[in-house]
């Protein structure tokens, strides 16, 4: 039975594909725009490549797998503005891609598919997916309102604004808009405590589990290290000889603080 990791790798797989049907769909939309055609053509290859580096990384791990069919919704009205609703359908279908990416990763680590195996590992096939996507966004998110305005100006729909500056003749619909996407990408991600790392339920009988860690606990420093990212506490632990104990400190739910030592176990071949 394949578990949940080989199940995402499928759906990723599926997901590639109908990018690259979306992509295919508004190539001749954007075609008069030279810029967004470069965008939409370089990322019709990239979905191409992730597609076979994923299916098969896929095939390597799960022999029979059967991929689930994700056409996507119907291509939306364009209410006039073709250009720009084509760029919209294919925001929508990076975004969710971003987002299973991420947790394609997670799923990859917590089934030990990360560095441990080498290369080629899923984990790390997930983080460059994700990267790439998400340099994809940012060149659209970039070129977005210009494209718009672009589109506008073609049908001599000039703008109608009476603030101080568009009403001189200096619009600032577009600045504006994109000032205001900005913002919102940069506030609107996950907030993550930088004071320490979070505990989530230890693995049952392991060194934390037995040293009283629980759900919700953060770790401060290790030895009177602070841990600053948790590539900090990777990093002193791996550096720890099997047996040695570790002095945590840890912030409890309560608020509490409380020192707990952890004694590193034998490195698992599981």
């Amino acid at each position: 039975m394949s578990n949940r990791l080989h199940l995402h790798m499928a759906h990723m797989v599926a997901s590639e594909t109908s990018i690259g049907t979306i992509l295919e769909r508004v190539r001749d939309v954007v075609s008069d725009h030279a810029d967004m055609r470069e965008v939409v053509d370089g990322c019709i290859e990239l979905a191409k490549s992730q597609r076979q580096a994923i299916e098969s990384r896929l095939h390597d791990v799960a022999k029979h797998i059967e991929l689930p069919d994700i056409a996507g919704p119907d291509y939306p009205d364009d209410y006039g503005l073709p250009l720009a609703t084509a760029i919209q359908r294919v925001h929508i279908a990076i975004d969710s891609a971003i987002v299973g990416y991420s947790i394609l990763q997670l799923l990859a680590l917590r089934h030990r598919d990360n560095y441990l195996v080498g290369d080629g590992n899923t984990a790390d096939l997930a983080v460059a997916h994700c990267q790439n996507y998400i340099g994809v966004m940012s060149k659209i998110n970039s070129m977005l309102h210009d494209v718009v305005v672009w589109e506008l100006d073609r049908d001599g729909i000039a703008c109608r604004c009476t603030c101080p500056c568009c009403d001189l003749g200096v619009c600032l619909c577009a600045p504006s808009s994109r000032a205001n996407l900005n913002d919102v990408w940069g506030t609107a991600g996950p907030k993550l405590d930088k004071t320490g790392i979070y505990v989530y339920r230890p693995r049952p009988d392991s060194a934390a589990a037995l040293a009283g860690l629980n759900t919700g606990d953060v770790i401060e420093a290790v030895d009177g290290d602070e841990l600053e990212s948790l590539w900090t506490m990777h990093d002193i632990v791996d550096a720890r000889e099997t047996g040695a104990s570790m002095r945590f400190r840890v912030r409890r739910q309560s608020g509490d603080i409380a020192l707990v030592s952890v004694a590193r176990p034998q490195a698992s071949d599981e």
